[in-house]
């Protein structure tokens, strides 16, 4: 997704957030930056058919899903049982001196 789309899909959330219907020259008028009018178009095009798509967006963090926390969790208890399991091993290896 280029920045200007980003750019533009974010506008248009913003204009229905504040209870306006997004549209090119409302987009062009608030824009802090030129904007190539067909540009505008494609994107406002496709933003009014499916907001959704734009809902994840460049640099914006990612929300953790359960799975993923699940993973994570899983990943850690088992590195923890290794961490143990070679510490064992170290001071068997410190009693057998």
């Amino acid at each position: 997704m280029s920045k200007n789309t980003n750019y533009i899909s974010k506008m248009c959330a913003k204009i229905v957030q504040e209870g306006g219907q997004p549209s090119v020259a409302l987009i062009r008028a608030r824009s802090d930056r030129t904007l190539p009018i067909p540009e505008v178009i494609s994107v406002l095009k496709r933003w009014k058919q499916d907001p959704a798509q734009f809902e994840e967006t460049e640099g914006s963090p990612e929300e953790p899903t359960q799975s993923k926390v699940q993973t994570l969790e899983q990943r850690v208890c088992k590195l923890e049982e290794q961490m143990s399991m070679l510490l064992q091993k170290l001071d068997n290896l410190r009693l057998d001196k």
